[in-house]
């Protein structure tokens, strides 16, 4: 039982001093890729009024933010190739502009030194532009009669139109089949039996779209699965992508203490990250004693050994580097685990979960709760206890 201990305090370490760094590229399309949500909030809105002289007044949603980056430039420019001001709460004009020029204007929240939001925007003089929010718990799957269709479905608000693209596992984005739908789900057909990825971004209006979300991969027909995907929506946040620590070079799952003896338990480690950068990311690692490897709905306990529990326990690891440290506890009864399913001979482990868990500085009477919903997870059974 020493060496996993000693293992997972060697592996957190390590993770420490090798964590990934978030950067900055301001020369990103407004429309690219977006894998995470942002750690802090594009503006609900932005409006520009029309050029007085050589000014213009700006007006945004500020409920969150205290930072925001200002990018303009004649009308068509790429963004990272325009001008930049960063605004604070108390000044909202730009000066300097030229009366014969066209101009469009993007925003986006400063976060801080190396995060910031999405972009919202173009918006043209005189205009305004609302957020438009990107899809959500995207899924896609074959035909159970004919595999060479598939049915494409998410989850949407504040929109009527979305654009999908599409093609073989791996293509590059923009180089793909591209379709529509007025609806939430769109049906594929002509696929043939190898894997595609699948993309989605809502279309708002004429000129806003939200960031596309994928890929989301369709297994090729007749192949094992063997993904990882935890999902959670934490404290009004979704984060749709959550996987282990530097999965895939890390396991799907990992068995602690596989050589448990009377009395004791072997627990399946399931983790889940927000990111790879354990500065910013939020993770959690359920442990699931062997006396719960099968479909059920179990309670969710706060950590407290890996050798004779024979509940569902959870940490909840996030702001490491915290000084003086923050102290996360799960709320006792506040939640669930369904285990819907425990596969052993496709190895496959599927469920849900909601929870509510607390942050504390330690010495502080202070009490903040977080609350966890929409919690999925789909993680292939890949430790080698399984063989």
């Amino acid at each position: 039982m020493k060496r996993y201990s000693v293992l997972l305090i060697f592996t957190l370490f390590i993770s420490a001093i090798f964590s990934a760094c978030v950067t900055e590229d301001d020369t990103t399309n407004p429309g690219s890729l977006n894998l995470q949500p942002s750690a802090c909030d594009t503006p609900a809105y932005f409006s520009v009024g029309n050029l007085s002289g050589t000014s213009v007044t700006l007006d945004w949603d500020q409920t969150t933010g205290s930072i925001w980056e200002i990018q303009f430039g004649q009308q068509g420019f790429r963004v990272g190739t325009g001008t930049s001001v960063f605004l604070n709460s108390t000044h909202r004009q730009i000066f300097g502009l030229d009366p014969t020029v066209n101009y469009e204007f993007y925003i986006r929240t400063r976060c801080n030194s190396v995060q910031n939001s999405q972009w919202l925007g173009p918006v043209l003089l005189g205009g305004q532009a609302e957020f438009c929010s990107e899809p959500t718990e995207i899924q896609v799957e074959r035909n159970a009669a004919d595999d060479s269709k598939a049915l494409l479905s998410w989850s949407a608000a504040g929109a009527s139109a979305w654009d999908i693209q599409y093609g073989v596992a791996g293509f590059a984005l923009g180089t793909g089949t591209n379709t529509t739908s007025s609806t939430p789900t769109k049906a594929i057909t002509g696929l043939t039996s190898e894997a595609y990825d699948f993309y989605v971004r809502a279309h708002c209006s004429d000129t806003q779209n939200s960031d596309w979300v994928g890929p989301i991969e369709l297994l090729a027909v007749n192949e094992v699965d063997h993904t990882a995907i935890m999902t959670a929506n934490i404290g009004g946040t979704q984060y749709n992508q959550m996987q282990p620590y530097m999965y895939p070079t890390t396991p799907a799952v990992m068995v602690i203490n596989p050589d448990a003896t009377a009395g004791e338990h072997k627990y399946l480690q399931i983790q889940g990250d927000t990111s790879n950068d354990i500065t910013t990311s939020i993770e959690f690692n359920f442990y699931l004693p062997d006396n719960l490897w099968q479909p059920g709905t179990y309670p969710i306990n706060n950590f407290t050994d890996w050798v004779t529990s024979s509940v569902v326990q959870l940490t909840v690891v996030s702001e490491p580097l915290a000084s003086p440290t923050i102290i996360k506890r799960v709320v006792e009864g506040s939640g669930n685990i369904v285990v819907a399913e425990f596969n052993l001979t496709e190895r496959r482990v599927r469920g849900t979960f909601s929870f509510s868990y607390t942050k504390q500085v330690e010495g502080s009477p202070d009490v903040q709760t977080v609350e966890v919903t929409n919690g999925t997870f789909n993680y292939a059974l890949d430790d080698d206890y399984f063989n």
